[in-house]
């Protein structure tokens, strides 16, 4: 664990240092399963208008016609590292933007509000050629 962090920190440094930092946000790169597992264990999210517990969270994107929903579904971990996907906990709208080329890791990028709670703003989910923006 304190390597992963240790790891989160020169990631943070360096992007901050080659000008990457955009409009206040961090970038990070989570460990995550081909189903887009997402690990949050520094702090709480908040996902349009629902906050979600420190925790590891699955999120896809559910489409209906022309609508694009972002579907966060908490992840229950075993003793041996199984993971296993619980109901849902938030579902909310998302605009789509073409990135041109797949994305290879699951990448969050979220804003400060508060020392406890990042506002989720974009996600890349690995495997897919888009981003995901929340308003």
């Amino acid at each position: 664990m304190k390597t992963k962090l240790t790891n989160m920190a020169l990631v943070l440094v360096f992007a901050f240092s080659a000008g990457i930092w955009l409009k206040a946000q961090e970038r990070h790169e989570l460990p995550a399963s081909k189903t887009g597992v997402i690990a949050s264990s520094t702090a709480d999210l908040r996902v349009g208008g629902t906050v979600l517990p420190k925790g590891d969270y699955q999120v896809r994107c559910d489409h209906k016609g022309s609508d694009h929903e972002l579907v966060f579904r908490k992840v229950k971990r075993d003793s041996r590292g199984s993971e296993s996907i619980r109901d849902e906990v938030a579902r909310v709208k998302c605009r789509m933007e073409d990135t041109g080329k797949k994305t290879e890791k699951t990448t969050l990028y979220t804003t400060s509000e508060g020392s406890d709670i990042r506002k989720v703003t974009e996600i890349l989910v690995r495997g897919e050629s888009v981003r995901h923006l929340l308003d």
